[in-house]
């Protein structure tokens, strides 16, 4: 699968969480999540750009997708620490969760679905990933599409737009507009 495949597949994996994340109103988690799923979902082919890595090898394993996670989460939490990001964003009353809480659990949540989305993307191909090595050397593919497939990537891309949309309706039949808030029916729901 090519980078925009990836990276559509990326965003159909993140939709539901980062519709909860909108749902709740963490907007900025929201937005945060989504930087990080684009940068994750194509982190694996990283092997292509260093020498002594094999295509397909550790980067494209569970154990990646761990230490992603891990360090997204890590990252968050540090930024939240030393106050570059504002503990207000990221609190919810509604379901009583700290700020840590929930930066470390999105955070990892991220790093881990981006690289196992990548993952996934590549088991559709015939040349398949070992995700659970070291564990096991098994090979899996479901040999659907060849990554060069131009438009199996087109149609993750796609999706994963329409997805990306739906999210912006913020989970309450709400969408975001300049001037205010617009109900289902386009109505300015500070009006009622």
């Amino acid at each position: 699968m090519y980078r925009e495949g990836h990276i559509g597949l990326g965003f159909l994996v993140y939709a539901p969480f980062a519709f909860a994340a909108a749902y709740y109103e963490l907007h900025v988690a929201c937005l945060l999540g989504a930087i990080g799923m684009q940068y994750w979902s194509h982190f694996p082919d990283i092997d292509l750009h260093i020498s002594f890595l094999t295509h397909r090898g550790i980067t494209h394993t569970f154990v990646t997708a761990i230490a992603a996670g891990s360090v997204t989460a890590g990252a968050g939490v540090a930024l939240l620490e030393t106050d570059v990001l504002p503990a207000t964003l990221f609190t919810v009353e509604a379901v009583d969760m700290s700020a840590i809480g929930i930066v470390a659990g999105l955070g990892f949540l991220v790093g881990f679905l981006g690289v196992v989305s990548h993952i996934l993307g590549e088991l559709f191909t015939p040349m398949g990933v070992k995700p659970v090595w070291p564990l096991s050397d098994a090979k899996f593919s479901l040999n659907l599409f060849r990554a060069a497939n131009k438009t199996a990537n087109r149609v993750f891309e796609s999706k994963s737009l329409c997805c990306r949309c739906c999210v912006c309706t913020r989970g309450r039949g709400k969408y975001w507009s300049v001037t205010g808030d617009l109900d289902a029916t386009g109505t300015d729901s500070r009006e009622s």
